[in-house]
């Protein structure tokens, strides 16, 4: 359903077990006074329309910031614009998932193309998710991440929700990562482990031990393996974290 044409679409969807889903989908205009009637404009269609199914999810390209710190050089927007869409926030009892979870976190979505060579770039986080308490308790897996879209200007914002009485999941099995797999110290220390248990078993068969259990030394081999992948992910995610930071200082340049 288009609420407002071009700017606002309301998207009703049914999910497990039969249960609706809701999505208010926004691209807000980008001139401050045209983006402070766009959100009283949707907060009155919620109010004068009191039987149409309220939003669990709103997203989109809202053009505008509540917080300093979601641009940089950090600065305010109009008061006019970000008062519209508190309102309109309160009226649908939403809430900004993303710097929920991270508040003390610093992202941007989008980067202003530089008029001059020496004009310093200017970013913002204007594309959110924005989301219900019912629905916040049910979401994980926030994100913000390039599109992989050379024509793509705006960074993807993106998160996981689990339906109502979903099955509660444990963590699940442990497995070696692939970055792991594929790293050359891992792979010649877990040839030299297989090695020391083939020789075990060997001197065992040799020596014609009773005591001994092949079913054990496969354990006592796998935990070892896998003693030793945990500690190779550990000493690898500070590298992995570093070219991450530098990866993102040369986007930004």
């Amino acid at each position: 359903e288009e609420i407002i044409p071009g700017r606002a679409i309301l998207v009703k969807a049914t999910i497990h077990n039969g249960k609706k889903l809701t999505i208010l989908g926004i691209y807000a205009p980008n001139n401050v006074t045209d983006n402070a009637k766009f959100w009283d404009a949707l907060r009155m269609f919620f109010i004068e329309n009191p039987n149409e199914r309220r939003p669990d999810i709103m997203l989109g390209d809202f053009n505008v910031v509540e917080d300093a710190v979601d641009r940089q050089p950090a600065h305010m927007d109009r008061s006019s614009a970000t008062e519209a869409l508190d309102e309109l926030k309160i009226e649908l009892g939403m809430r900004d998932g993303w710097r929920t979870i991270y508040p003390d976190s610093v992202r941007f979505t989008f980067q202003q193309t530089r008029r001059e060579e020496d004009e310093t770039p200017t970013m913002s986080r204007i594309d959110r998710i924005y989301t219900t308490n019912d629905q916040l308790k049910r979401s994980r897996e926030w994100r913000i991440k390039p599109s992989g879209l050379d024509y793509a200007d705006h960074w993807i914002v993106s998160v996981q929700l689990s339906a109502e009485n979903a099955p509660e999941m444990g963590n699940g099995r442990w497995t070696i990562q692939e970055r792991i797999l594929n790293d050359k110290w891992f792979l010649e220390k877990s040839i030299q482990v297989a090695k020391e248990c083939l020789r075990r078993k060997e001197q065992a068969e040799q020596a014609q031990n009773e005591g001994y259990s092949p079913q054990e030394t496969y354990m006592n081999f796998k935990s070892e393996l896998m003693e030793t992948a945990r500690n190779r992910d550990k000493a690898l995610i500070p590298q992995i974290k570093r070219e991450i930071e530098q990866t993102q200082k040369e986007l930004n340049r």
